[in-house]
């Protein structure tokens, strides 16, 4: 049987779809990206689920609606969030949080989705008057990011900045790796699928870091899976290497 398909027959066929789902794909079309956020959200609040914690809903709206926070700006109070508690961890599951920098107090990065100690997120009124939320270095349990394209070396080795900056001890190695335990390493996941040259840079960083990358979640309609077999973590008792200068230790005053 020939391959070969008229060229007219496939632009009829793509106006017909055009015309009976225009109006979704024009409303929901630049939604897709917080969709796929909101897919990995919901992922990760079912993965803790699955570990035996108690998951409840938090701050919700009416009707016990969840508000999700799709921008990076306003303030966490204003969403929903979930808590995950289990025996004495209580673990706070945050969307498009500010996250703070283990190396100064004030930069900053908003990360898809972070999971906190039982401290939650921060808000603090700036000296231009302005409040603002965001997830204090010490109380930052694990972070991820969801990126709607295909993997690519840029994007792999960028993520591993995200890392250096926020939790450096991935780098440092004051984190022992395990492939079980309760709290996932950082993690970026790509809707698309990856080349063989994002799949060695996948192993090669994974392997040097404990990092998890995540390929092809669209075959998942955007959930992350494969938790079993992703890379969690705990504290080392002590620190035997010490790539990361400590934080400054200048008290920073918010008026």
């Amino acid at each position: 049987m020939s391959p070969w398909i008229d060229r007219k027959v496939l632009i009829k066929n793509t106006r017909k779809f055009v015309e009976s789902h225009g109006f979704f794909l024009r409303r929901n079309g630049p939604r897709i990206s917080s969709l796929v956020e909101i897919s990995v959200y919901n992922s990760i609040v079912q993965y803790y689920e699955s570990l035996g914690f108690q998951v409840a809903g938090q701050n919700l709206g009416p009707k016990r609606s969840f508000k999700y926070k799709l921008t990076a700006t306003g303030l966490a109070e204003n969403h929903s969030y979930f808590t995950a508690k289990k025996e004495a961890a209580t673990l706070h599951i945050l969307h498009n949080i500010r996250i703070q920098s283990a190396h100064h107090d004030h930069p900053y990065f908003t990360a898809d989705v972070v999971v906190a100690n039982q401290n939650g997120a921060t808000t603090l009124k700036l000296k231009n008057g302005r409040r603002h939320s965001f997830v204090a270095n010490p109380d930052l349990v694990t972070f991820a990011e969801v990126k709607h394209l295909n993997p690519f070396p840029e994007v792999l080795f960028s993520f591993m900045g995200l890392v250096l900056e926020f939790m450096p001890g991935f780098v440092g190695k004051t984190y022992a790796i395990a492939d079980s335990g309760d709290q996932l390493c950082p993690v970026i996941a790509f809707t698309g699928p990856a080349s063989a040259h994002a799949e060695l840079i996948q192993e090669s960083l994974a392997e040097r870091y404990g990092i998890n990358i995540s390929f092809g979640t669209s075959s998942t309609f955007g959930e992350l899976t494969g938790f079993a077999t992703m890379k969690k973590y705990t504290k080392r008792k002590t620190s035997t290497v010490e790539l990361i200068p400590s934080r400054p230790s200048r008290r920073i005053v918010f008026d």
